[in-house]
């Protein structure tokens, strides 16, 4: 984000929309020029860097040199222009002048500096660097982060929408792609928000304070660290209500934006690398990811609130709605495993694994209320996938018995399971929806008796598997051959060629 005296707006009639720069030639060549003032400025004073800033306001609009500035501020390193401790060094110089009843022409500076230099054991230049290095103009940019001037732009663009809604009550967001994110991102900043899917997709409204008078920069600052994770794919519609100081004093303002306005303008997030903390980590990721569980697995993906402290878990594993976390613990220090161990202790409502080297493995652990698992070399793959079944037949009673009292509603012919979850495993579902009556279920679908009977009639004018696949396809049933064995039909196979297999009927079971 950038300072809000900074951020360059258009308004008309109640409305009002970020100044964004366009990719081209002239936002091109001043952000490359204020990129290269930084980099000439490497190992000078941070008063050089601002000299040549203000060169480059004289050209171009000094709204949007500063804009980039603070932006490139935060990939510098800037460090005190010298070791000694200017406080004490100022403290000394005072003191000498206070001998003198005050210091009047240079000559007597001079000597103030003379004197406070020999005491020092520093020379006088030494001195009066020493003195101000803790001044912010005084300071030494020391390390730079190059970026490239079209990634300036882009992130200069991102921060307008971010600044705007720091002054932001409220947010309305629609989405097609990557809504689960952003949720899990307003959960964790603490967002007070309404979501639900309709047409178009996933819509969110995240709610401001009850009232002006309580609306704090702190919430438009978790609202401004959503717009990323939106914004990076496509398919996005935002709508926000900015509170703007105007020589009238305060207004509302209408800030509507959506993908297709924005095209090329904003960064798209970047893919990082998978990386691990040890060896045992990065083998247990992929000797899980190879085999077909039905798991997933994701890479420090969710922190955790364990009090007052942010626990990172190595992995999180999911599957439906289920997320279980693994902590490997390996070899290292006793006091770092006891830290750790505490952080755990303090998880509420968490399922956990802990995966323990068999070396280290004491009661407390065993103490801490989560699963445990010992390992010698390598995490067992096996013992996890164990682990984690329990935690699914635990989930899946817990889902049952509130489906249960729900009293699901079926409507159509040709139901799937998916949509009705809405929270809840496709696997607790089909716990409750088993045996319904009218109803039969077939695979992850419920399938009506009276569209069964017509399929069945369908069925009964073919005898080749390809043409029975066609009837069942159209009629929008996934898993042919649970459909076919449920009507008592039987596939005979002419290799794997399903034009030249036959179906055969077994029994009437209609």
């Amino acid at each position: 984000m950038i300072p809000i005296d900074l951020v360059k707006v258009r308004v008309w009639r109640g409305y009002i929309k970020p100044s964004f720069l366009k990719i081209d030639d002239l936002s091109l060549r001043i952000a490359r020029d204020v990129i290269a003032a930084f980099k000439v400025s490497i190992g000078k004073k941070k008063v050089f860097l601002v000299d040549r800033l203000d060169e480059l306001e004289d050209i171009y609009d000094h709204k949007v040199v500063r804009g980039l500035a603070s932006i490139l501020e935060r990939r510098c390193v800037f460090e005190k222009s010298s070791t000694y401790n200017p406080y004490k060094l100022r403290k000394e110089v005072f003191l000498e002048a206070e001998k003198l009843g005050g210091v009047y022409t240079e000559e007597q500076r001079k000597e103030v500096l003379r004197k406070v230099a020999e005491k020092t054991g520093l020379s006088v230049k030494e001195l009066e660097e020493g003195m101000w290095s803790d001044l912010e103009e005084e300071r030494i940019l020391k390390n730079f982060s190059d970026i490239e001037p079209l990634d300036l732009v882009k992130l200069y663009n991102l921060s307008l929408m971010q600044s705007l809604l720091l002054k932001a009550i409220n947010l309305d967001v629609k989405m097609k792609y990557g809504w689960k994110e952003v949720l899990r991102k307003a959960k964790r900043l603490g967002l007070m928000y309404t979501a639900y899917l309709d047409s178009f997709g996933f819509h969110v409204t995240f709610d401001g304070p009850s009232s002006i008078v309580k609306l704090t920069e702190r919430y438009g600052a978790s609202l401004a660290r959503l717009i990323p994770l939106i914004v990076k794919r496509d398919g996005w519609y935002l709508s926000a209500t900015i509170l703007r100081r105007t020589e009238k004093g305060k207004r509302m303002y209408k800030m509507n934006l959506s993908y297709r306005e924005v095209e090329g303008l904003l960064p798209k997030e970047e893919f990082e690398p998978i990386t691990f903390d040890s060896s045992v980590e990065e083998r247990f990721f992929y000797e899980f990811s190879s085999i077909r569980s039905g798991w997933k697995i994701y890479r420090e993906e969710s922190p955790l609130i364990a009090g007052r402290s942010i626990f990172l878990p190595d992995f999180k594993l999911s599957k439906d709605d289920l997320s279980v976390y693994l902590e490997i613990v390996g070899f290292w220090t006793p006091e770092y495993i006891r830290r750790k161990l505490d952080k755990i202790s303090k998880l509420r409502d968490v399922k956990l694994i802990i995966a323990i080297n068999e070396e280290l493995a004491c009661s407390e652990v065993k103490e801490l209320g989560h699963e445990v698992i010992t390992f010698k070399g390598k995490v067992p793959v096996e013992e996890v996938l164990k682990t984690l079944r329990k935690f699914e037949i635990k989930e899946l009673k817990e889902q049952v018995r509130e489906l249960k009292k729900l009293k699901l509603s079926v409507k159509g012919d040709v139901v799937n399971l998916r949509d009705m979850a809405h929270g809840y495993s496709v696997e607790a579902i089909k716990e409750v929806v088993k045996g319904l009556n009218g109803y039969r279920l077939i695979g992850n679908q419920l399938v009506s008796e009276l569209k069964l009977k017509e399929i069945d009639e369908k069925l009964s004018t073919v005898g080749f598997l390809y043409d029975a696949m066609e009837i069942i396809r159209k009629e929008g049933i996934e898993d042919y051959g649970e459909l076919l064995r449920s009507l008592g039909y039987k596939i005979e196979w002419v290799g794997l060629d399903g034009k030249l297999s036959k179906i055969r009927k077994e029994s009437r079971v209609m």
